[in-house]
């Protein structure tokens, strides 16, 4: 790691180079901080509700809930073959039940190919460019109608357990997966991950 020396008031410079840090206060707070060696990018602090200090763990904690329920599908469906069980007829509950499956795949299918979109612009940064705006677009348009689908049915199946007679815990889960999907929908809009243009 770099050891830095202070030089000037809230200035530093590399002890072992001539690479400056330096922060810029108003009202007895740090407003931006300069490094000569990406003058470019000023980093300033972000406002509480962009905060990645509590927004990545809620995230993290929404993935895998929901990559949990998805897997809870196919789970579920084996245990019936294996033990001969058919499924009931339909009811509201069940098709309330099914529908956030599938929401929770499609969130989780959405987190995947992002993840997988920033990890190519980070490794290579010839991605980016024009010839990438369709892709966003299509992904960004797909984002919006997951996102707020996913959440409008996973608070309308929570809204179905409450009122209906199952146990507390599948009470519980479904209040689980309906505030990771809102959770989703919260960190999709804040970062613009939602929309039509090639904005993001």
């Amino acid at each position: 790691p770099k050891k830095w020396r202070e030089i000037a008031p809230f200035v530093w410079r590399n002890i072992e180079g001539s690479d400056r840090v330096v922060a810029k206060i108003e009202n007895d707070r740090v407003v931006c901080i300069g490094y000569d060696e990406l003058p470019f990018m000023p980093f300033q602090p972000v406002p509480w509700w962009w905060s990645a200090a509590w927004l990545l763990p809620l995230f993290a904690v929404a993935v895998v809930a929901l990559s949990a329920n998805t897997l809870a599908w196919p789970a579920t469906a084996l245990m019936r073959w294996l033990y001969g069980v058919r499924p009931g007829p339909t009811s509201p509950e069940a098709r309330a039940h099914r529908l956030v499956r599938i929401a929770s795949l499609l969130s989780t299918l959405m987190v995947i190919a992002w993840v997988v979109l920033i990890k190519i612009f980070s490794g290579d940064m010839g991605w980016i460019g024009p010839h990438i705006n369709p892709w966003i677009r299509l992904l960004r348009v797909l984002s919006s109608v997951i996102v707020f689908a996913s959440s409008a049915i996973a608070v309308w199946n929570l809204g179905m357990l409450l009122r209906g007679q199952r146990k507390w815990l599948a009470k519980l889960w479904g209040a689980v997966i309906a505030i990771s999907c809102l959770a989703l929908l919260y960190v999709a809009v804040v970062f613009h991950l939602v929309g039509y243009s090639a904005k993001y």
